[in-house]
This record gives C-alpha cells, structure tokens and sequence, in this order.
C-alpha cells in the first residue's frame, strides 16, 4: 500500500529540470498524498497526533529535533524534588516540580532561577487566554523556538498544548496539515481496484450506507449493488454474492462484518482469491465494521480503509456539512436568501451540540451520540416551512428541532431545557440580519454569502479551535478536557515509540 502511494507520489509530482527543485516537489507531494490517505481511515481524536508525528519525523530526518527534548514532551522528567517553591499562591506544586526537571535539559538550564526570578513575567503567561501565541519572558522568547516553546507549555500550562502542537505542526508543513481533508467517497473508489476492498470502520452514530446508497445512484451503479448484513447463517448467501459480482461486475456490500466473526476466514480467502484477469473490471466489494481484533490483517493491509464520523473541532463540522450538500441546496425553496440564513444558523447549532459533548457533564448530563440524521430531518423540515410560509415560523420550527427531532435523543430534563434555550440564539428572525452574531465574540454571525462557495470561504476564516463562548459556557470550562486530550495524545504517542530490547538490541528504527 505504502509502494503504491510512494509510486503514484512520484508520477503525479509537479515536474522540474532541476534537482534539488524536483526532490523538494517530491517530498512536499508524497507528504501530503500520505497524510490524506491515512487521515482518510483513522479516527478524528488521531488525524492531528498523525500530523504532528509526520512533522516530528520530517524534522527528525533533517536532525532538528533532539532526543532529549521529544523525550521530554511525552514523558517529563524524573526528578521528584529540588530547588524549593517560590513563595506565592498561584504557582502550583506540580508546575514548579515540571519546571525544575525542565531545567535539568541542556537548552533550557537556568530557567528554574529565572523563574523563581521574575514570577510575576512567568504569571502573565500562566494566566493568559491564549499563552501558545504569548511572547516568553526575556530572554527565553529570543532563545526558544518551535518544540522548545512546546516544552515550556508542557510544563506551565499543558492544557494549551494541543493548541499549540497545531501551530507548530502548520508552522513547520503548513496549514493544510492540520486540516483534514472532508470525507470523499469518490477519491476512495478512485484508489481502489477489484482486489482492493473498500472498508468503512464504523463508529457510533456514523451510517456511511446512506452515502454510498447515494454514490452508488451518481455512478449509474445503484442497480447493480446487492448489500446483506452479516450474521449467523447469511454466509453462503454473502458468498454468492461475491461470486456473482465478480462475473456481472456489480458492487457488494457486506454490513457488519464485526458480527460474523466465524466466517471472516471466508471473506479472507474471497479477497485473497481475486483475480483480476478474470473478474469483471466494475466489480468492488464494499464492508462496514466496527473496530475488531478478529477482523483479518491481509484485508485491512490490502484494503481502503475509511472513517465516516463527525469532524472534530466546529469549524470543520461546518465545513464538511456545507462541503456535502448539493450546490442547488443553496437556491432552495421560494425565498433562497432567507433560506440560505435560516439553514446556516441550524448548521451552526447541530455543530454546538455535537461538540458541547467534549465538556464532559458541562456539556451535557448525558453523552449523547448525535447524527447526520437528526441534522438532515431538521434542515428538511425548516426547508419546507421557509418555503410555504410567507415569514418562516421560527417558534415552529424550534419546537420541531429541540423537543421532536433532538427531543426523542435527549432523555435528560435539564439537557432538553438546556437545548431548546441554545436553539434562540440560532433560530430566530434576527438571523436575517447580515452580521448577527450566534456568539458574543461575534466571531459566528450570520453573512450575506449567495451560494456555497461563499459560505466556504467564511467558514475558513473561522478560527481553528472554537472559544468556549460559543457553546454558552465560561472560558475556563475547556480547561479539564484540554489537559485530558494532551495526557491523552502524548501517553498514545509514547506507547508508538519504538523500544530497544532487554538484550540491547537495536530498536524498530534501527533495523
């Protein structure tokens, strides 16, 4: 699989007489066609580890990264006593012991001392908004740069370290690294072939059927597409499935794989067995399953393997939901520019709720698992209602959305309370007014865009990670799920590491 992406990396590279040119357009393509294709079949909480571990190792090839520092970041360090605290009430036991450690690094020692020094230059970063574009106390600004300034987050304030590593990783490859691209179906069966099944590793709430339903009907296929749900007894059924795909060429989707572990064997041996001389060149075959340690490695190495869940993070929530819809979505209905606001406002909600959930109990009592579903029924519903009303009926179509279409999802009092007071601020007639803001930053307001490109370019200029402000919660309510996505991402990142082995051998890299 890798063979293959390095070799169409090569043919699809920019072309260039000079050398040196022509390796840097190699490895910027290759790069970047890697991280599409990975972040296509990994889930959301690991496309920015990914992208982050692809820098680290560019940087590492090129030796800017030093072993002591990477080891740093992941692990801290071990000291477990030192220099004694400084006297003041805001610095905590466990930041001073983290910046003690720190000092014991090479290009950062003294800095306990300049601490204890200067604590009240140190506090300004410690309590600062956005301490991941704060300037460092002088000398250590001009002195520190890229995964440095990572450490010295890690030690003060780690809860702004994903934020950061997502600065880092756009500084060192670019934006467009840390911006995964929307989930392209078409781009997937592009890559693939008769021997190369198409896998959809499935995750709560995400139903990729429905899309490739609706792929299969763009494709001229949807009459050629027989689908089962795997389970007991549906195995000779599956199998004649696939035989006769091979010969008519027709596309089989197998559902649920997960459920039918005792004949996985079989699909093993189905794929292994292809062959493309004498299979029908329109043949595919299509799976779904749930993450399984019985499901067979030879497939998933072989196959595309895809994700279908919601994006992480509001902008790209946003972004994937405007990016799927049909252009002539956006000229619906008898009073398109009323439509167009009424529409974006409820796009913005769905994303608000869906993302509130990473709050823990600030969010929601109860962890609801929101879907494309409830997202579409209620863009359905208000379509038809701007479309037949004269002035849309904004108290109708809150009540269909919070307490019919969300209501039948959330079984908690105070989260059904809490959704229908969200639903105001999205849905009312203020948001035909260009510039309304959905939060009291304003950064989410409602623009005056006519088509789907134009509300493309707004949602790009949104910012990366959304303020909690506009999910209607303080801004330190971010705080506890930010210092667990960091202990997160860097206790997964230090179990990838390579390890030597007891006897002193050399480690995976080595070999």
């Amino acid at each position: 699989w890798f063979r293959a992406l390095f070799l169409l990396g090569i043919a699809n590279a920019e072309k260039s007489d000079d050398i040196d040119t022509r390796i840097t357009l190699l490895n910027d393509k290759i790069s970047y066609s890697l991280y599409t294709n990975v972040c296509r079949s990994i889930f959301e909480q690991h496309k920015l580890m990914f992208s982050f571990l692809l820098c680290i190792k560019i940087l590492s090839g090129a030796g800017k990264v030093e072993s002591e520092q990477w080891r740093f970041l992941l692990s801290g360090g071990t000291l477990a006593s030192g220099m004694p605290r400084p006297q003041c009430d805001w610095l905590e036991d466990n930041v001073w012991l983290e910046i003690i450690n720190l000092a014991q690094l090479s290009r950062f020692q003294g800095i306990d001392k300049h601490f204890a020094d200067n604590l009240d230059k140190w506090r300004a970063l410690y309590d600062a908004v956005s301490p991941e574009t704060t300037p460092l106390p002088s000398p250590w600004e001009n002195m520190l740069k890229g995964l440095e300034r990572l450490l010295v987050l890690r030690c003060i304030r780690p809860d702004k370290c994903v934020p950061a590593i997502q600065l880092f990783v756009e500084e060192q490859l670019g934006r467009r690294f840390i911006e995964p691209p929307p989930f392209d179906l078409h781009a997937a069966f592009s890559d693939s072939n008769v021997s190369m099944p198409l896998i959809f590793i499935l995750s709560t709430g995400a139903d990729p059927v429905k899309g490739l339903l609706a792929y299969a009907e763009q494709s001229d296929m949807s009459d050629r597409l027989d689908f089962i749900s795997l389970g007991q007894g549906q195995g000779p059924k599956a199998e004649r499935m696939i035989q006769k795909g091979k010969d008519e060429g027709r596309w089989v989707l197998l559902m649920n794989c997960h459920l039918f572990v005792s004949w996985l064997p079989t699909l093993e041996k189905e794929v292994e067995d292809v062959d493309p001389q004498k299979t029908d060149p329109s043949y595919r075959l299509w799976l779904t399953s749930m993450p399984s340690p019985k499901f067979p490695v030879s497939v998933l190495q072989n196959g595309i393997k895809m994700t279908n869940e919601p994006p992480k993070g509001l902008r790209a929530n946003l972004r994937t939901a405007v990016a799927a819809m049909p252009s002539e979505r956006f000229e619906a209905t008898s009073k398109p520019d009323v439509w167009r606001k009424v529409m974006f406002g409820l796009l913005l909600f769905n994303a608000v709720i869906g993302e509130r959930r990473k709050f823990g109990p600030l969010g929601w009592n109860i962890a609801y698992e929101f879907t494309e579903g409830d997202r579409d029924v209620c863009l359905q519903q208000a379509e038809m209602l701007v479309d037949e009303y004269e002035e849309p009926p904004y108290k109708v179509i809150s009540a269909l959305t919070s307490e019919v279409n969300y209501g039948g999802r959330v079984t908690d009092t105070w989260d059904r309370r809490t959704m229908s007071h969200l639903l105001t601020g999205f849905v009312n007639a203020d948001v035909l007014t260009p510039g309304y803001a959905f939060s009291p930053s304003g950064n989410y307001a409602s623009i005056d865009a006519t088509n789907q490109q134009g509300y493309l370019d707004y949602i790009t200029s949104l910012p990366v990670n959304a303020s909690p402000e506009v999910f209607g919660l303080h801004q330190n309510a971010d705080i506890t799920c930010a210092q667990n996505d960091t202990k997160v991402m860097f206790s997964t990142i230090l179990s990838l590491q390579p390890r030597a082995a007891a006897t002193g051998g050399k480690s995976r890299d080595e070999l």
